[in-house]
C-alpha cells in the first residue's frame, strides 16, 4: 500500500514537472501570450459592455491602450506580409540578381578590352548603368510589395 501511495506521489510530480516544462516552452515560443487582435477585441468589447461602470479616467486610459494596441496590429500585419513576400519571392529575386551580376561582369570584362572603339565603350557604359540601375531595382525592392 505504501509502494502504491509513493508511485501515485511520483507519477504526480512527474505529470506537474511535465506541465511547468510544457508552460516554459510556449512562454518561450511566444504561444501562450494573447495575440494582439485578442487584446483589442478585449478592450473594445469592455468599453462597449461595461462602460457605463467604468470611471472616466480608466476608459481615457482604456482608449489609449486601444489606440496604441491598433498601431501595434498595423506594424504585426505588415511584417508579416514581409516575412511572407520575402518567402515567396526568395528564389526569384536571387535568380536575378545572379543573372544581372553575371552580365555586370560580363559587360566590365568587355568595357577592359583596350580595342574598343569609343561608340562601342559608350554602348557598354550605358548597358552597365542599366545592369546596376536593374541590380538595384531586385536587391531594394520593397519587401512589403508584390515583387513584380
Amino acid at each position: 500500500k505504501k509502494l502504491e501511495e509513493e508511485q501515485d506521489k511520483n507519477a504526480a510530480s512527474q505529470k506537474t514537472a511535465r506541465n511547468s516544462m510544457r508552460k516554459k516552452e510556449r512562454r518561450q515560443k511566444g504561444l501562450g501570450q494573447t495575440s494582439t487582435k485578442n487584446r483589442i477585441r478585449a478592450i473594445e468589447r469592455t468599453l462597449k459592455r461595461k462602460g457605463h461602470l467604468v470611471p472616466p479616467e480608466a476608459q481615457a486610459v482604456m482608449r489609449e491602450r486601444l489606440e496604441a494596441l491598433q498601431l501595434e496590429l498595423k506594424d504585426v500585419k505588415l511584417a508579416e506580409l514581409e516575412r511572407e513576400y520575402s518567402a515567396r519571392y526568395r528564389r526569384v529575386k536571387f535568380f536575378e540578381r545572379k543573372k544581372l551580376q553575371r552580365k555586370l561582369v560580363q559587360a566590365n570584362t568587355e568595357r577592359a578590352n583596350p580595342k574598343l572603339s569609343a561608340k562601342e565603350k559608350a554602348t557598354l557604359d550605358s548597358l552597365r548603368k542599366e545592369l546596376v540601375q536593374d541590380l538595384q531595382y531586385v536587391m531594394y525592392f520593397p519587401r512589403d510589395m508584390k515583387y513584380v
